[in-house]
C-alpha cells in the first residue's frame, strides 16, 4: 500500500484500504452529514463532524474559514491524529464534505480524500453499513501547526487587486443560472463577478450513477467548455458560489484533475455581493 491515496477515492479502494492491515495509512472516515442519519447507520468505523465546525460567519458574510483553535478542537474531539488520512463524505451531494477538504487544505492538511458518491456510492459498491450503536472515539491531542495557507484561499480584497492588475485569472461561478444572472438574489446585490464563467456544480455530477462524479474525460470536457484545458494547468483559477460550499466541489474536482493553481473564494458571493466596493456584472 502506498503512503497516499487519490484526492477523490471510490468505495472499492476505500474498502480495500480499510481492510489492509499492512497499510501504512491510518484511515479516519469522517461523516459530515446529519447526525441523526449517522446515528442510524454509517460506514463502519466512521466518526461524525458537525458542519458548523468548519465555517464561520461574520455579519452578512458566511462561509469564512473557522478560527484555527475552533477547527483544531473539532478534529481533536473526533480523535483525529496527526498521521491520519481523512476520507470525507456527507449524506447527500458531498458539498459539505468537499468544503471540509478545502478547509483541511487551507490549514495545510493535504492527507485527505473525498469519497465519490458518498454513502450511496458505498452501498452501490456492495459495501455494508453499520447500524449498531456507534462508539465515541477518544479525543486526541492534535496540534495544527500551519496557519491558513493562502495558496488555496482567495479573498475579495486580493481578487480586487488582481482586477486592477489585469490578471489572467479564470473565475468559475458554481451557483445556479438564476443566481449567476441576478434573478435569484441572495445578497444585497445580485449578478456575478465580472468575467466569471458559469459552470454549476451539479454539472459535475452523474445523477445516473448514485450521485458519483462524471468520468474524468467528461469533467475535462466540461471545463474545456469554459476555456480551461489541460494546457492551462498552471493558470490561476478561482471558484465561488454563495458561501463556498458548492464551489468547494469545483475546487476538489479541479485539484483531482491536476490543476494546482486553484483557489476558493472565502466568503464567496455572501461577501462580494454584500460589499459596495466590488464590481458586478449582469446579462446584457
Amino acid at each position: 500500500m502506498t503512503d497516499s491515496l487519490p484526492l477523490i477515492i471510490d468505495a472499492a479502494l476505500l474498502a480495500s484500504t480499510l481492510e489492509d492491515k499492512q497499510s501504512s495509512q491510518q484511515i479516519a472516515v469522517v461523516d459530515i452529514g446529519k447526525f441523526d442519519d449517522f446515528v442510524n447507520e454509517r460506514i463502519p468505523g466512521s466518526r461524525h463532524l458537525k458542519y458548523s465546525a468548519i465555517v464561520k460567519t461574520a455579519g452578512d458574510t458566511g462561509g469564512l474559514l473557522p478560527d484555527q483553535d475552533q477547527f483544531q478542537q473539532a478534529l481533536r474531539d473526533i480523535g483525529i491524529e496527526s498521521n491520519d488520512w481523512i476520507v470525507a463524505h456527507d449524506r447527500t451531494n458531498n458539498l459539505a464534505a468537499a468544503r471540509l477538504i478545502w478547509t483541511l487544505h487551507a490549514f495545510g492538511w493535504m492527507r485527505c480524500s473525498l469519497l465519490d458518491g458518498s454513502v450511496a456510492g458505498w452501498q452501490a459498491a456492495g459495501q455494508p453499513l453499520e447500524t449498531t450503536n456507534h462508539e465515541k472515539i477518544a479525543a486526541s491531542a492534535l496540534t495544527l501547526h500551519a496557519q491558513p495557507e493562502n495558496s488555496v484561499v482567495m479573498t475579495t480584497d486580493l481578487l480586487l487587486e488582481r482586477f486592477d492588475q489585469g490578471s489572467e485569472t479564470l473565475i468559475i461561478d458554481a451557483r445556479s443560472k438564476d443566481e449567476y444572472e441576478g434573478k435569484d438574489v441572495r445578497a444585497r446585490r445580485g449578478g456575478h463577478i465580472p468575467g466569471a464563467q458559469w459552470l454549476e456544480w451539479q454539472q459535475l455530477v452523474d445523477k445516473t450513477r448514485h450521485g458519483m462524479l462524471r468520468s474524468e474525460s467528461e469533467l475535462r470536457e466540461l471545463f474545456a467548455g469554459i476555456g480551461l484545458t489541460d494546457s492551462d494547468s498552471s493558470r490561476p483559477v478561482v471558484a465561488y458560489c454563495q458561501t463556498h460550499q458548492r464551489s468547494s466541489l469545483t475546487y476538489v474536482v479541479l485539484r483531482h484533475l491536476g490543476f494546482e493553481n486553484i483557489t476558493g473564494l472565502e466568503g464567496a458571493w455572501s461577501d462580494w455581493g454584500n460589499r459596495d466596493d466590488t464590481p458586478i456584472e449582469l446579462p446584457a
